[in-house]
């Protein structure tokens, strides 16, 4: 009998069925919303779908995957709510001693109300889950399937967020600061990624600028991103997969969390309730990450605002005087007044001076980050984006991926000629108004941006990005050996890059499958016409004299012609296409950096489309056409181009823009 009543008054040590059922009643209109709102989501939807049209299997999955995605979000707000009302007692010093001196371990008030949480979401969650199925089967088209993977991710988001919001309640002793501290952690990571994002931005020139905020590392570090990742990936809709995942993902974390909240609880100070961090040791941190915080933000928003003129200088001066204001602000909050100058002005300058040096380390390039140049022989392949050039076709911006260790050389020497140049390509970027990019008659173009974007995946299967945000291309630069602009020349024009830029447009991407399109017709656009008329965008004659004030409007023409549409038959469409393709396989098409004299003396002012189609054959068997139109600008260097225009007597009707 003594073993008995020993194990009796244990286990009442660890819960407490009085204060259990007082939860339940307490709180009523928390886990009453909740099974309102879930009731509207499966239940009540199911039946509107019933009565309106008649369920259908393909309806029933629409509206558990729609009930499905919505419980991180359910769960993201009633986890903080749950755990700010079952553990809001920490927070007054007057319900706390009551409590703590009732014959109850500390550790039977933690575990009867994590129990009353888990009740508040698992029992709402099982009778709508028995409501569905009985409606679904009265239908005859139950999905039990679904209704499990909703039932899983309806009790593991909720509790998950619940666990996350009690441990930061172990953490603080303030009733208001707990939601505070809840929002801003679950998108902490994320967002001084973002802030540090900005601050590489400005800091150096070649960074790219969304490296820290698109990182696996910040989406795993921000819950409700990661959950919503797991969820949406892949084609099929929400699997069983896709559910694991996210069941994984809370179960492991908020078993961490929970364990954390129960150790800090055990050691936890009563007499700091009312404080807005309880813990000794992490006060400090709260202040100095405050700091933090508070100077990149800020001086981001000061600087962008105010003061961008003056350069990253002030910048760096910005985010180290608002981290100063931000620990003290951290410092007020913590003594609970606002004389704190005295004592904390020693820390606030620390502070103020570790970030500004931080900064100016960053934006001196100490740890080699804008110098560096991969190992071409530890790159797999490398993907090459951004380039612009003429004429204004599908090739004109350059999209490719190299593999072959021969053109990865190429990049990897294309990008150390970059980073040669980088003190003029920065002061390009900063000065970009002294540039002078079009000649005095504004016809030729002189200079022009580029946005260049080099991505390495190695051979650890790790991604590394640069960006040359902007890189100003000038026609001297083009003409001088070695330099990146000339090398960047070489590339655009590189035979077997062009073709392959142009025919990226295809499922296969190679000159075979070009091969299978057929021609159905087409048109060439901004033709010649004699009519005795000259267009403008208005459709109204100018005089001469306006015409070479805007010489480089490429709807320019000489006078005494006008544009319009010439329609090419299905015969004549292919006659061309083959006729490009033949010049792309030889080297006859020309890409240009820039509009200069070059560009304009051998490229036409016309475009010609060509509509082409081919055969699909689909998973049944079934086969079907689709189409798309490729367009090229004809090119006096395309002689065979040329020659089937001259066949076709179009070749007269090509609008060319006058040069001098």
């Amino acid at each position: 009998m003594k073993l008995s009543s020993r194990s009796s008054e244990q286990f009442h040590g660890w819960f407490n069925l009085t204060l259990f059922k007082k939860n339940v009643t307490r709180f009523w209109p928390i886990w009453g919303i909740y099974t309102a709102i879930l009731a509207f989501l499966l239940p009540v939807e199911l039946l509107l779908e019933l009565s309106d049209y008649g369920l259908r299997g393909n309806r029933v999955t629409s509206i558990q995957n729609f009930a499905t995605m919505a419980m991180p979000i359910l769960g993201l707000l009633f986890g903080v709510m749950t755990a700010m009302a079952l553990f809001s007692y920490l927070m007054n010093s007057r319900s706390v001693q009551l409590l703590h001196s009732l014959p109850i371990r500390r550790e039977g008030l933690f575990l009867t109300n994590w129990l009353s949480g888990l009740a508040f979401f698992l029992v709402p969650n099982l009778v709508i889950f028995l409501l569905s199925a009985l409606i679904e089967a009265g239908a005859g088209v139950q999905d039990f399937t679904g209704l499990c993977l909703w039932l899983t991710t309806a009790t593991v988001c909720p509790m998950f967020f619940f666990c996350l919001a009690l441990c930061i309640a172990m953490f603080t002793g303030h009733i208001l600061a707990l939601p505070v501290f809840y929002g801003i952690l679950n998108a902490l990571v994320i967002g001084l990624c973002l802030l540090m994002d900005f601050a590489g931005d400005l800091l150096l020139y070649n960074y790219d600028g969304g490296m820290l905020v698109s990182s696996d590392f910040a989406r795993w570090c921000t819950p409700i991103y990661q959950l919503y990742h797991m969820l949406a990936s892949g084609s099929d809709g929400i699997t069983t997969g896709n559910v694991f995942g996210v069941a994984c993902y809370c179960i492991v974390l908020g078993a961490v969390f929970t364990f954390i909240a129960l150790g800090v609880y055990r050691l936890r100070q009563l007499e700091r309730a009312g404080d807005v961090i309880t813990v000794g040791w992490l006060r400090p941190v709260f202040q100095m990450g405050l700091g933090v915080c508070v100077g990149l933000l800020f001086g981001l928003v000061l600087y962008s605002n105010f003061f961008r003129s003056f350069g990253v200088g002030i910048y760096i001066l910005l985010v180290a005087l608002c981290a100063a204001i931000g620990a003290f602000a951290g410092q007020m909050l913590l003594k609970k007044t606002l004389r704190v100058f005295a004592d904390g002005w020693r820390s606030c300058l620390a502070l103020s001076l570790v970030m500004a040096a931080a900064l100016w380390g960053v934006r001196s390039d100490l740890l080699g980050f804008q110098r560096w140049v991969p190992d071409p022989a530890k790159v797999q392949s490398v993907e090459f984006r951004g380039v612009r050039t003429y004429p204004d076709d599908d090739g004109r911006y350059l999209e490719l991926e190299f593999t072959q260790p021969e053109d990865i050389e190429r990049i990897v020497e294309l990008h150390k000629a970059l980073n040669a140049d980088l003190p003029t390509l920065r002061v390009n970027k900063e000065h970009r108004s002294g540039i002078y990019y079009w000649d005095s008659k504004g016809q030729y173009e002189l200079a022009s941006d580029q946005y260049l974007r080099i991505y390495y995946t190695m051979a650890d299967g790790s991604v590394v990005s640069r960006w040359y945000d902007p890189a100003i291309v000038r026609a001297e630069e083009i003409e001088q050996s070695g330099t990146w602009a000339s090398l960047l020349d070489e590339l655009v024009n590189d035979p077997a890059v062009i073709e392959q830029n142009y025919l990226r447009y295809f499922e296969r991407g190679s000159a075979a499958d070009a091969a299978d399109m057929k021609a159905t017709g087409g048109w060439i656009s901004r033709t010649v016409q004699a009519d005795g008329r000259m267009e403008s965008s208005a459709n109204v004659e100018v005089t001469a004299a306006e015409a070479e004030e805007y010489a480089t409007d490429v709807e320019l023409m000489p006078a005494g012609t006008e544009s319009s549409d010439l329609e090419l038959t299905a015969g004549g469409a292919q006659k061309l296409w083959d006729a490009f393709r033949e010049d792309l396989a030889a080297g006859r098409v020309e890409r240009y950096l820039l509009d200069d004299k070059a560009r304009q003396e051998n490229c036409y002012v016309s475009d010609i489309h060509i509509t082409l189609s081919w055969t699909v054959i689909d998973k049944e068997g079934h086969r079907g056409t689709e189409s798309m139109d490729f367009t090229f600008t004809p090119e006096k260097s395309q002689t065979s181009v040329m020659a089937v225009l001259e066949e076709l007597g179009l070749k007269d009707n090509l609008r060319q823009r006058e040069t001098n």
